[in-house]
């Protein structure tokens, strides 16, 4: 992760059967606060959710977690007008760097 201006820059890792790839993500500074505290209080109360919206392209992701504590990630990474995004992640391998 690196900051550009009033923003947080991070590559998000996607692997589902053969296909993998990388994008990277930018959000405001000030919104990354409250995604860690929504997803500390999903860690703690296991369950509910979290939306994350990128602030340079039509990507976001939503993180649910059932009263199991089930966690399941969709949404779409990438800018649908690049050629290399993806979208309905549920199910699929995802990490953060």
């Amino acid at each position: 992760m690196y900051t550009v201006e009033d923003y947080f820059i991070f590559n998000i890792k996607v692997k589902s059967g053969s296909f993998s790839g990388i994008s990277s993500f930018c959000m405001l500074k000030e919104f990354n606060c409250s995604v860690v505290g929504k997803l500390t209080d999903m860690h703690k109360e296991l369950k509910g959710f979290c939306d994350i919206v990128g602030s340079d392209s039509d990507a976001y992701m939503t993180f649910t977690m059932d009263r199991h504590g089930h966690m399941s990630v969709y949404g779409q990474i990438g800018g649908s007008h690049e050629d290399h995004f993806m979208n309905n992640l549920e199910g699929q391998g995802i990490s953060f760097d």
